[in-house]
Formats: structure tokens, C-alpha cells, sequence
């Protein structure tokens, strides 16, 4: 029997062989599975690539008409979607959902299957899962592109998207599944703990080389999670996710319910940064006076002639008030020399006149001088 449940970190790992993985629930703590998770499913299923679906049953309502005496070409993945190929306009699509589970070669004691495919050799049944009938090209319904497991994923597509959010928190940016499909809480906690970043971050106030970072390291992490998953030591490498201290500081790991869809966070208020609106304002605008910034279509010749004439100006109106101080210095010297000019001449016909008066009032007194 092989088993995939809803909780990816928290299942024992039992055994290992080439028809697939085996694992068996714990009770506590359910999450959906993630996009490495889904691709081991994928892995335990390839076992049934090119055999005819005998039989179909179960009480999930589809036609099953449809399904009977097809044959699977492929089975694939996009983000937590599981899909079975069994043409080139229809595939079944699973999505396990808190509570889906899948079982190869055998069925559950007391669980009816959502559904079963019989073959020659064995059968499959999912439980407790979305399950629906894709009758389309999947080209069309799915953009490769946003997959994190897949080699078509594009980090600057990503990032497009990313900023095109301005307003959104970056925890829930992160598990929005049409920008980052796959990822789940712990693919979020980790790369946030990663990039430093707050989950309370708005888009807007984070600097763009964080955001750059974001989107490759979200596609790296989660091929690390699919490693260590199949090893059966993903918590083990948890930095932060249900850890209790700071991996870094050895501070408390907070943990709380956070963005608006109030998903759990987990993160260290010391080493994870929250950005401020005007913090981000000032490193982006922190310019020197004279420095500018070529609009969209301006030629660096037309940006350098600005800047010559904006200098040849500058230095004009330094010439001139330069040239206006000194008249003014010299305009006030002269008037000061002129006043003292007067005071001196005063002073002089001051003086002649006392002593005309004295000798007029004190003639031998004079006369004996």
C-alpha cells in the first residue's frame, strides 16, 4: 500500500521502493500538501503510464464514461494540482485538499473512494479530494510558467506579478497560487526567513532586490523541501517553521496568524526586517543636488547639455552675487570714510573756535602763550 496524506511534515516515513512512498497520517497539526509533496504523488503513480483504466468508480460525480478504456499518457503536475493525462483534451485533475489522501493496490477499511481506477494489475483510489474532468488543452488552462517545481518557472515573471500587488502583504503574495504555485505555509515561512523579510511587509515598501531574491529562492527551497521530504527529514531543516528559537539569534520564533487570508506565520522579530514606506522613500531619492535622473527617452547628450547649463547658470548666479556683495562692501566703506571725513572736519572747526574764544575772552593769557 502507498499513501500520501495531508501532512507532508508531520508524516513518519515508512518505506521506499520503486512503485513509489508510503506514509502514515499523523493526527495533529493537518496542512495541504505543497508542490513537492505533489510531486512525489506524481512519482508513486507513473507506475500506471501506459495502462487502460478497466473500471471507474466511486461517488465523485463525473462522467465516468469518459474515463472508461482511456489509457494514461502521462501524469503530471501543476502546483498542488495532481494530473492524470489520458488525452490531449482530457485529464483528471486532483486536488487533495486538508483532508485527501490516495492509496495504490488497496482501499481504506472505513472510506468510501471519491474515486477508483481499476486496471489488469492493481487499482487507484482517492479519498476526501477535488476531483474534476479537464476537457481542455492543458496549454490552455495552465501556465507553466508559475509552477515552482517546474522547469518552465520564470523568477521574473514572478516578479512582475509580485509588484503589480503593490498593496498585498508579502505572506499572502506568497501563497497566491496563480504567482507562486506550489507553495504552501512551509515553502512561505522558510523563504521569508530566507530573504529576511516580516510577513507584515507590503509589497510597496519592499526593496526590489528583495523581491528578486523572493522568486529564486522560492524555486531553489522547494527543491531542497522535495529532497529532504523523500528522505524523511524536512522538519529537521526547518529554520523557522514550528521551530521554537531563531536559528540565527536564538530568539523566540513568533507565531501568529497574519495577511488577510490569517494563514500561520512564523518568524523572528529580530532578524526578519519590516520596511517602512519612508525608509524605502529615502534610499531611493537619497541624490546629491546636481544629480539627475534621465526621464524615459532622454539621450545622455541631451541629459549632459542640462547638466552644463544647469552648472553655467549656478556659477552665473554666484558671479553676480558675488558682484553685488562687493559693490555693496565698497558702497558701505565708502560712505563710512566720507562720515568720518565729516566728523574729522567738525572736529577741526570745533577746535578753531574754542580757541578763537578763548583768546577773545583771556587776551594776556594768550598773548603770554
Amino acid at each position: 500500500m502507498y499513501e500520501i496524506t495531508t501532512c507532508p511534515p508531520d508524516c513518519n516515513f515508512i518505506d521506499r521502493n520503486h512503485n513509489g512512498l508510503h506514509f502514515v497520517k499523523n493526527n495533529q497539526n493537518l496542512i495541504m500538501p505543497e508542490g513537492p509533496s505533489i510531486v512525489i504523488a506524481k512519482e508513486a503513480l507513473e507506475q500506471f503510464k501506459g495502462k487502460k483504466i478497466l473500471d471507474v468508480s466511486g461517488y465523485g460525480k463525473l462522467d465516468k464514461k469518459l474515463i472508461k478504456g482511456k489509457t494514461v499518457k502521462e501524469v503530471t503536475t501543476w502546483g498542488k494540482h495532481l494530473i492524470i493525462v489520458l488525452g490531449k483534451k482530457l485529464a483528471i485533475r486532483v486536488h487533495f485538499m486538508l483532508f485527501g489522501s490516495y492509496k495504490i493496490n488497496e482501499r481504506a477499511a472505513k472510506a468510501n473512494p471519491k474515486l477508483s481506477l481499476s486496471f489488469k494489475e492493481g487499482e487507484l483510489n482517492f479519498y476526501v479530494s477535488q476531483i474534476v474532468l479537464i476537457q481542455e488543452d492543458l496549454d490552455s488552462v495552465y501556465d507553466w510558467s508559475a509552477d515552482i517545481m517546474n522547469k518552465s518557472w520564470d523568477p521574473g515573471k514572478a516578479g512582475d506579478k509580485v509588484l503589480a500587488k503593490p498593496n498585498t502583504f508579502i505572506c499572502d503574495v506568497l501563497m497566491d497560487q496563480h504567482i507562486f504555485s506550489g507553495v504552501g505555509n512551509i515553502i512561505k515561512n522558510e523563504v521569508m526567513y530566507s530573504a529576511k523579510l516580516h510577513p507584515e511587509n507590503i509589497i510597496a515598501d519592499v526593496p526590489k532586490e528583495k523581491i528578486n531574491f523572493l522568486t529564486k529562492e522560492v524555486h531553489r527551497y522547494s527543491f531542497d523541501f522535495l529532497k529532504w521530504k523523500r528522505a524523511g527529514t524536512l522538519l529537521k531543516h526547518c529554520n523557522v517553521y514550528k521551530q521554537e528559537y531563531c536559528a540565527v539569534c536564538g530568539g523566540e520564533v513568533t507565531v501568529k496568524d497574519g495577511g488577510k487570508t490569517k494563514r500561520r506565520n512564523y518568524y523572528c522579530e529580530h532578524d526578519q526586517v519590516k520596511y517602512s514606506s519612508d525608509e524605502l522613500h529615502s534610499k531611493q531619492h537619497k541624490t546629491s543636488p546636481n544629480k539627475l535622473t534621465p526621464a524615459k527617452g532622454t539621450t545622455v547628450k541631451a541629459l549632459t547639455v542640462k547638466a552644463t547649463t544647469i552648472k553655467a547658470t549656478t556659477n552665473k548666479v554666484a558671479i553676480k552675487k558675488a558682484a553685488t556683495n562687493k559693490t555693496t562692501t565698497n558702497n558701505v566703506t565708502t560712505k563710512k570714510a566720507a562720515r568720518n571725513k565729516a566728523t574729522t572736519k567738525k572736529a577741526i572747526s570745533n577746535n578753531t573756535t574754542n580757541k578763537s574764544t578763548t583768546n577773545k575772552t583771556h587776551p594776556k593769557k594768550a598773548k603770554s602763550n
